[in-house]
């Protein structure tokens, strides 16, 4: 075998392999049931994503060093919602890093750098926090807790269990949706979500989850009290109140 032969042999095992739909299914899975399990002060659930992230890394990087170096990458402080956040950004980072592990292996200029990963990361973990906490923890679960409210009174056993069902269920179908959208538009994803619009959806939604707290107040919250009030009137025409408590 000449040298040339050996070149293109070593070429061949070192070259990315694609990233397919099982492969963007496996990632967002990983990262839904490891999302807090090795929550860390210093870096928060980055271990989650890099969890997550590990079985596609293998497949693009097939040099150790760089496959070393993107393990470091993921590393850093990370935090964020598990489906909006985590959907978003895990798909995301896969796509970057298939663009970043083909400008490494056809020895192009590296433009996908450590520190552009890093602040695509940091920069939308925030504001996807923000969207996903207002609709999912402000809005969504309180619509399932609503449904099963009635049967939960009548004593079924499904009133308490239909909720966290519904909303596992829920988080899971959405963040996968969020991961292969994230994947499909790479950087567009970026640009779009770091626009000055993000936030005024953030206090809409987070307004709008106030509103779904008091709707559930009002309807199913019922309080009594000791104090009572007693209405008298004079002859000549004067109301008055008297308010007493009973213990």
């Amino acid at each position: 075998m000449t040298n040339i032969d050996n070149v293109k042999e070593v070429s061949v095992k070192l070259k990315p392999e694609e990233i397919t739909s099982k492969d963007i299914l496996i990632a967002w899975l990983r990262f839904y049931f490891a999302d807090e399990i090795p929550h860390s002060f210093d870096r928060y659930i980055a271990p989650a994503l890099l969890w997550a992230l590990i079985p596609a890394l293998k497949k693009l990087y097939k040099d150790k060093d760089e496959l070393r170096a993107a393990y470091q990458r993921h590393l850093l402080f990370f935090n964020t919602q598990i489906s909006w956040g985590g959907g978003i950004i895990t798909g995301l980072m896969l796509s970057m890093e298939k663009e970043r592990a083909q400008q490494v292996y056809n020895k192009e200029e590296i433009t996908v750098t450590d520190d552009l990963i890093y602040n695509i990361k940091a920069g939308l973990m925030g504001a996807l926090a923000g969207i996903g906490d207002s609709i999912d923890s402000g809005t969504v679960q309180y619509i399932f807790i609503a449904i099963a409210i009635p049967w939960a009174q009548q004593g079924l056993a499904i009133g308490a269990v239909f909720p966290f069902l519904a909303f596992s269920l829920y988080q899971v179908f959405i963040g996968l949706f969020f991961t292969r959208q994230g994947f499909k538009m790479g950087l567009k994803a970026s640009e779009l979500l770091e626009g000055s619009k993000v936030q005024s959806l953030i206090e809409l939604l987070s307004i709008l989850g106030l509103f779904m707290m008091g709707v559930l107040a009002a309807n199913y919250v019922k309080v009594s009290s000791s104090l009572s009030f007693n209405r008298s009137e004079s002859s000549n025409g004067y109301r008055s109140f008297n308010l007493k408590s009973y213990y």
